[in-house]
């Protein structure tokens, strides 16, 4: 139908005509070859198609070169819905909106094409070919899978979508909140946290089959030393000794309490070792694990994962996940019904409620929204007292009064734990900003700032702050793999983003270790320098308050020094249906696929 529709659609735009109750044109062969940039032979074939379609009427005029009469049947918005629906049934959600772009012009079409789509997503269970019934999820995103290298993680997405398909030596377990087995069923340590010994289960097996060993282990951690992205968490390591197949000894230079927490880190998940060396560049395309879930298929329009049977710790209750990579624009159109909010990701949720019955899932997000000052780079940001003075313009508690207390809460450091639910404002913030300003000697100097298109409410808020205050703010969005682009932290004075704490001390050490990381690049080398000591000093602890101990004086003087501007912590919901059971948030701010099983009621 597709091949047809086009042409028809094609006719419709040439003409310039919305067909209402069989509306006629006077046309040409000729002209009709013309706009299909065809032969007169070719087009003559395309009537007959559009004829035996019932799309059009074809009275041809008599001798050569004279007008024909051609009666138009088919309502436009059916025509293009019925198209956009059959490419969205392929899984190419992309080519569905970009075919409703090209043939839509002042159509209704895209907005019945996003209430039908909020039907298609969502929970449900479907019968194969065979009969068989399966529990599928699918649900939209507006962000694509970056990388699920685990050596390149940058993002959250990311690191959630690799904890489905790979497994680590261990992991953190939500419900007791302590570390458990995964791959490995035992471990011990020497008194100085200098090595650590790793026991591995028997039969756990990769999704092609091989049985992981030991010296997958050695592999995958020697691999992520040399990575530019996570070798700082092997910096230290000394070396590592495969004890047979199932035992493996990690050696160290110096003291690491924590290097349980490290090997249950995201971007030490396990790889097979004979597939990524064999052709690494394939391999990443359609990547292997030993997790709950594996890879079936990855496109640019979707992401599909199949449950792993035979996973070592218990199959998952869904049988397939499907996710759908949709236009940034689409995914945020008012349009969209309450379906669209089953996505697991609570950020996208705003405060639309949907139907009733349906259960709120929220937390308050691990991290917080932060801006990095550029140290290196010359400009206003350079200095401490406009540094000061920016925190005054960006006033927290303004923006949270403007923008909802119960989803905003001001924050002083990188957990919400350690700060305040309502920060003390001060009385006339707007005067001290302007004094501030005035103090810092600010010329009007134009101010660089680099973000994501995902931050688009507080970049509006910010821009108006500044613009009332008479700071000069070029905004740039960038693209979220750029987050790791180092001539883009070079090129700009200062960068506006979410950083995500996961569960443990690692995710908080990476902004300060890790080689290509924003708020590293932006700090000044003496702090640097400073704060590599603290976190040496940090992993020798044994005793978890003066880890924590170290690890806030790191924030206190980012904070204290005007380094980083702490803004606001957020808090994330989604909302689930009824029939969805075991759906909770994690510290990433998606729910973990494994966990969630569907209660359909048997059909009276």
């Amino acid at each position: 139908m597709l091949a047809t529709a086009e042409r028809y659609l094609t006719i419709l735009n040439a003409w310039d005509v919305h067909p209402k109750d069989g509306e006629t044109i006077e046309v040409t062969i000729e002209q009709l070859a013309s706009a299909w940039f065809c032969t007169t032979r070719n087009a003559k074939m395309i009537v007959r198609k559009l004829c035996a379609e019932s799309m059009i009427e074809w009275h041809a005029g008599r001798g050569r070169g004279n007008r024909s009469r051609l009666v138009l049947l088919a309502e436009r918005d059916a025509v293009l819905l019925a198209c956009a629906r059959e490419i969205a049934g392929r899984g190419e959600y992309k080519g569905a909106f970009e075919w409703l772009e090209a043939y839509g012009r002042e159509s209704t079409a895209k907005e019945k094409f996003v209430s039908w789509l909020s039907e298609h997503f969502g929970y449900g269970t479907e019968r194969t070919e065979g009969e068989r019934e399966t529990d599928v999820l699918r649900f939209p995103v507006n962000k694509p899978i970056v990388s699920l290298d685990p050596a390149d993680i940058h993002l959250t997405f990311d690191a959630h979508m690799i904890r489905q398909l790979f497994d680590r030596l261990v992991q953190y377990d939500n419900a007791t909140d302590r570390i458990v087995g995964c791959l490995a069923h035992a471990w011990k340590r020497n008194a100085d946290a200098t090595e650590w010994i790793f026991h591995l289960r028997k039969g756990i097996r990769f999704h092609h089959g091989r049985e992981v060993n030991s010296d997958d282990v050695r592999f995958t951690f020697e691999r992520l030393r040399e990575s530019k992205s996570h070798g700082w968490l092997f910096r230290e390591l000394k070396e590592i000794v495969c004890d047979g197949p199932r035992s493996v000894c990690i050696r160290l230079n110096k003291p690491n309490t924590i290097f349980l927490k490290v090997v249950g880190y995201a971007a030490a998940s396990i790889l097979p070792r004979e597939l990524v060396e064999a052709d690494e560049q394939r391999f990443w395309k359609l990547p292997v694990g030993s997790g709950p879930f594996r890879v079936a298929r990855w496109t640019e329009d979707r992401f599909e994962m199949v449950a792993n049977t035979d996973y070592h710790l218990g199959r998952a209750h869904l049988d397939r996940v499907v996710i759908a990579f949709l236009p940034e624009k689409e995914t945020t159109t008012e349009t969209l019904s309450a379906e669209w909010l089953q996505q697991l990701n609570g950020y996208a949720l705003d405060q639309r409620v949907p139907q009733t019955g349906w259960k709120t899932v929220e937390r308050l997000m691990g991290g917080c929204m932060l801006m990095t000052w550029n140290s290196a780079r010359p400009g206003p940001q350079r200095s401490k007292a406009f540094r000061k003075a920016m925190a005054a313009v960006i006033d927290r508690m303004s923006f949270i009064r403007a923008n909802g207390q119960n989803r905003y809460h001001p924050a002083i450091g990188f957990h919400a734990e350690d700060s305040p639910a309502f920060a003390v404002a001060d009385t006339r913030p707007d005067i001290e900003a302007e004094r501030l300003l005035a103090d810092a000697d600010y010329d009007g100097e134009t101010l660089h700032l680099a973000t994501f298109n995902g931050y688009a409410r507080e970049v509006e808020w910010i821009r108006s702050r500044c613009e009332r205050f008479g700071v000069n703010l070029n905004v740039r969005f960038v693209r979220l793999e750029e987050i790791k682009d180092e001539r883009m932290h070079a090129e700009v004075d200062c960068i506006l983003c979410n950083i995500t704490m996961g569960e443990d001390e690692v995710w908080e050490i990476e902004n300060y270790e890790q080689t290509n990381n924003f708020l590293k690049a932006h700090l000044p080398s003496d702090v640097l320098r400073w704060i590599r000591l603290q976190v040496d000093a940090m992993l020798a602890c044994d005793d978890p308050a003066s880890r924590r101990a170290y690890l806030s004086n790191i924030e206190m003087r980012l904070r204290l020094e005007q380094h980083v501007l702490f803004l606001w912590h957020k808090k994330i919901s989604t909302y689930v249906h009824p029939d969805v059971k075991d759906a909770r948030l994690n510290a990433l701010g998606w729910m973990d696929f494994k966990q969630i099983w569907l209660n359909v009621p048997a059909s009276l």
